[in-house]
């Protein structure tokens, strides 16, 4: 007999494999056009996450920002164990130690695929634009390192 832990279980990896799978098709069909719908997947999840969480992404500047972001995905969503948020004078870089499904993020990279739905860059992305700051996200991964990156270089 299946238990109600499983039963979630399943669920979750099932959702997690349509969540990849629509991305893949989405780019399979749009390539780099796919990009485009970054910002619009960011407005409709960045405001659900703070309801779920009861936590506003507020802040004087863009790096405080992203610091909300990553606690929002490491410490309230356990979606990886920890997070770094770095700077440059063209990009600010949060970068997501043990985050979930980092293998098959770079394998699917590895195909050319920009995986322009990823929610925390969805997010960080809508957390800068209500801000002001425009920028370009981007995602990397390292499955050695444990490490997914995402860059929002600054325009």
């Amino acid at each position: 007999m299946t238990t109600e832990l499983e039963k979630a279980q399943y669920r979750g990896y099932m959702l997690g494999a349509l969540v990849f799978g629509m991305t893949y098709g989405v780019w399979d069909i749009m390539e780099e056009s796919a990009t485009a719908l970054t910002p619009t997947i960011g407005k409709m999840l960045l405001p659900m996450m703070q309801d779920l969480l009861d936590m506003k992404v507020e802040g004087q500047n863009a790096v405080e920002l992203l610091k909300l972001i990553g606690v929002m995905f490491t410490e309230k969503l356990d979606w990886g164990s920890g997070y770094e948020v770095t700077t440059t004078d063209k990009s600010i870089i949060l970068t997501l130690k043990d985050g979930l499904a980092t293998d098959e993020i770079e394998g699917m990279l590895a195909q050319g695929m920009k995986f322009f739905s990823h929610p925390v860059l969805c997010a960080g992305a809508e957390a800068l634009a209500r801000a002001g700051v425009k920028c370009r996200p981007s995602l990397s991964a390292d499955s050695e390192k444990k490490t997914q990156t995402i860059s929002f270089e600054l325009l």
